[in-house]
């Protein structure tokens, strides 16, 4: 309990006390983020007389608090096999599973009987709307008067009823699902703020809702932004909505009823538990059909249908909620120096025999945690063994079919339900060299603009019409040897398949004729991008901790950060503070990157769908010129930072930190291969785990071997102690290969990492995967071969890979940390700032 929940800790000569635990750091950085903020406080203040009022992880404040008496007591109330709902689902021998259950559980102790159950919380229903304000942390960006949040929620129903939630699914896609979404639309024009956050119905939760939240307000329009989304929804229902429109909108439900995402199976288990704790059945949200073709049929017969669910559900709903999310940048110090003081006095109330005996508690707390796990206590486990393991991975089912114009079309062999995938990759080393710098901001915009003949919000409706998506990728790619270093623009559309031609049609107007003259929605956009920057900096900014950590050990990792990382967020600040120079240096760059595009083949193309959209596509494909393989890409050396050797730090308004020391590595090629990616398992659950998430307190600890990349990560996040961490993560080469590793740690690492290759296809990532495959000049022999080495290792051979790599590449690494700056104090690192 002391090391996973909360514990007072004695520190130094000072004998300064402190709070520690793994779930009270991790609280300790939700409550740093403004989602964080924006979520708990949304069910606190619109459903205050349930239990959604109190946060499922517990305020730092409130943790403290717990006793381990009370939290004995709540678990042996609730946590009871009669109180236990089970899923099986899959593939399997159900009856097996159920005597299975049956055994076991039978097999337990007598209970007490269960107290009597508690009749259902239901909230009160408002008669008139509220108003609530929540100051939070702002980030470290200087345009903090922009920092400001709305949230709009909205009570909805404390039933789980299929139909109703399919209507506000209906209605959530009709207000935010494309770039034509009318009140999207609106929002985003209005330059009252920078980002939609979050919008839609939510229904986790016994009592749902509908939220619509916004981020980059200023506090002083707040009331204007107010009345612009209330004015909106009037207007919708005064004005309908084209049948075009609402016909969209089913189609995009359809699509995502029909997919078969990478959680399928997860997906399916919090459905059915979500619908059966609110007292739902639950097999009627896994086979919604019947309600969806009632809901068709209403679009169809039914033109007051939208604008009676608007009104009765937003418009002439009491029970509604305005919380206004305030930036304080005097609110972490203020509670800061609140805690210090509390803990201060709580210290010199406590008599010398206390204080010895706190710091007894801490002593045994360090004992326990050198203790390993018994024999007894690991026997109640199910554990997998490795003769569980088949002797082949699973293969990609791919077939390859070369079009007359040259261009090789991988097509994957899997279920799709209806929904059709295509991917197509485009050559980039014959891209113009001045148009390379332009790259990160071309991928991200491409999606959300318009083309020739159609403005981005009607090119929006016209995808949404046919129920398609479409993303980008920028893709560094070399075979294992990385003699053939090349890069791609990917592109990944998928949607019904029964309007799969006019998807196609609709891509090849936007490679063909993309433009980038839309000023306004370009400053809307380039505050948007920004905005998510921020927000992935108040979550911690794991993420470019580990991009500006890993750049430079490799030259895939220097691209990375290029563009996805520091570099691209410094581009995107620029871009967004100086409109001018962006539309007369950077703007002539993307329309001529937009035209060279447009004179482009695919180089390699793959498919995942039924007979009739794979027909369509092929019909598309056709339509390109001559298409060759890619060719050589040679970076840019002026844009790579110094190679390694750097301890870098952005401070950030925070109580905890988050650590990466990334380290040069062999790559794909590399015999040690193997060993080194078990190596890396058994750090990240054992001796890393152990030092810095069990003792230290953080709530994530990670070590991580890219071959591909030829990098190796060590990560912490939520990490109260930056300073003990970089001292572990430093002492890896002498301490980091353990000489007690016994064959069933390997084995259990084998089990571990052979995941990867054991999964079962789904149709988007089969399609990902087979373009990623084919551009890294890999193939299933290659996929066999790891595959196996993998399966042959023990503990002498991960030995020797960790010491040989220790041995050559232990000088070689980057340190980035993000965090307070006050707790930074003393650990010889460079400060970065945007």
């Amino acid at each position: 309990f002391q090391q996973e929940g909360w514990h007072y800790e004695l520190k130094g000569c000072t004998r300064e006390l402190l709070c520690n635990g793994i779930v009270y750091n991790e609280m300790c950085g939700y409550y740093q983020s403004l989602d964080g903020i924006l979520d708990s406080m949304v069910y606190r203040h619109l459903f205050p007389d349930t239990p959604l009022a109190f946060d499922t992880g517990g305020s730092p404040q409130e943790i403290s608090k717990l006793t381990y008496e009370q939290f004995l007591a709540f678990y042996r109330q609730h946590y009871r096999p009669d109180q236990a709902r089970v899923l099986c689902l899959g593939n399997i021998p159900t009856g097996d599973k159920l005597a299975f259950l049956s055994r076991n559980l039978n097999a337990l102790p007598d209970y007490a009987p269960a107290p009597a159950p508690l009749p259902p919380t239901s909230p009160k229903t408002w008669k008139t709307p509220r108003t609530r304000n929540v100051p939070f942390v702002p980030t470290a960006d200087k345009d903090g008067d922009h920092d400001g949040a709305l949230a709009l929620a909205w009570a909805i129903s404390n039933q789980h009823e299929l139909y109703l939630h399919l209507q506000m699914e209906l209605l959530e896609l009709l207000l935010f699902g494309h770039h034509g979404a009318p009140l999207q639309k609106d929002i985003m024009e209005s330059g009252l703020c920078s980002a939609i956050s979050s919008a839609g119905f939510m229904d986790e939760c016994p009592q749902t809702m509908f939220l619509l939240a916004m981020r980059g307000c200023r506090p002083e329009n707040l009331d204007r932004l107010e009345k612009l989304v209330l004015d909106s929804l009037e207007k919708i229902c005064a004005q309908g909505l084209p049948q075009s429109m609402l016909q969209g909108a089913y189609r995009q439900m359809l699509l995502g009823y029909r997919e078969i995402g990478k959680e399928f199976c997860l997906d399916i288990m919090e459905t059915v538990f979500t619908a059966w704790f609110a007292n739902a059945d639950p097999m009627a949200f896994i086979y919604p059909e019947q309600e969806l073709a009632r809901l068709g049929q209403a679009l169809a017969t039914e033109p007051d249908l939208v604008p009676q669910l608007i009104r009765r559900h937003l418009l002439q709903n009491p029970h509604r909620l305005r919380l206004n999310l305030l930036p304080d940048p005097d609110l972490l110090p203020r509670q800061e120096q609140q805690q210090k003081q509390e803990l201060a006095a709580y210290r010199d109330s406590l008599s010398t025999a206390q204080l010895r005996a706190l710091k007894q508690e801490n002593q045994k707390l360090a004992q326990f945690q050198q203790q390993p796990d018994s024999p007894q206590a690991i026997a109640t486990l199910p554990r997998l063994t490795t003769a569980d393991l088949p002797p082949e991975p699973h293969c990609l089912p791919l077939s390859e079919h070369p079009r007359p114009n040259g261009l090789p079309v991988l097509r994957g062999e899997v279920c799709s339900n209806g929904v059709a995938y295509l991917s197509l990759a485009f050559d980039l080393s014959v891209l113009p060299g001045h148009l390379r710098p332009c790259l990160p901001v071309f991928t991200a915009l491409f999606p959300h603009l318009g083309c020739q003949g159609l403005t981005y919000d009607l090119l929006g409706a016209k995808m949404a019409e046919t129920a398609a998506e479409i993303t980008l990728e920028l893709q560094a790619s070399s075979n294992p040897r990385d003699e053939k270093r090349s890069c791609t623009l990917n592109f990944f559309l998928h949607g019904l398949e029964e309007h799969f031609p006019e998807t196609l049609a609709l891509l090849l107007r936007q490679l063909t004729g993309k433009t980038f003259q839309e000023s306004k929605r370009l400053q809307e956009l380039l505050k948007l991008f920004w905005s998510r920057i921020l927000a992935e900096l108040q979550d911690g900014g794991q993420h470019l901790a580990g991009t500006r950590a890993a750049a430079g050990l490799s030259w895939k990792a220097s691209l990375d950060e290029q563009w996805n990382g520091w570099q691209a967020a410094c581009q995107w600040q620029k871009c967004k503070n100086n409109f001018r120079r962006f539309h007369n240096v950077l703007l002539p760059q993307l329309e001529e990157l937009a035209g060279w595009l447009g004179r482009q083949s695919p180089s390699l193309a793959t498919f995942c769908g039924g007979d009739q959209a794979w027909n369509s596509s092929n019909v598309f494909l056709d339509q390109f010129g001559p298409c060759h393989p890619t060719g050589e890409f040679q970076p840019d050396p002026h844009s790579v930072p110094a190679l390694w050797g750097r301890r870098e730090f952005l401070p950030l308004p925070s109580e905890v930190f988050n650590c990466v020391q990334a380290f040069r590595a062999p790559g794909a090629d590399d015999p040690r291969r193997a060993g080194l990616t078990i190596y890396a398992h058994l750090l990240s659950c054992g001796y890393l785990w152990n030092e810095i998430r069990m003792k230290s307190g953080a709530y994530g600890v990670q070590a991580q071997y890219l071959p591909q990349s030829t990098t190796l990560l060590l990560r912490s996040s939520d990490d109260p102690s930056p300073r003990q961490t970089m001292n572990i993560f430093a002492a890896l080469p002498r301490t980091g290969v353990e000489n007690t590793w016994q064959d069933d740690d390997i084995r259990a690492g084998i089990i571990a990492c052979s995941k990867k290759y054991l999964l079962p296809w789904r149709p988007r990532e089969l399609c990902q995967a087979a373009l990623l495959q084919r551009l890294n000049a890999t193939d299933e022999q290659w996929r066999r071969s790891c595959y196996q080495e993998l399966l042959a290792q023990n503990a002498r051979s991960v030995r020797e890979a960790a010491e040989s790599f220790w041995q050559e590449f232990a000088g070689q690494s980057n340190c980035c940390l993000l965090g307070p700056a006050r707790k930074a104090r003393g650990l010889n690192m460079d400060r970065i700032k945007f």
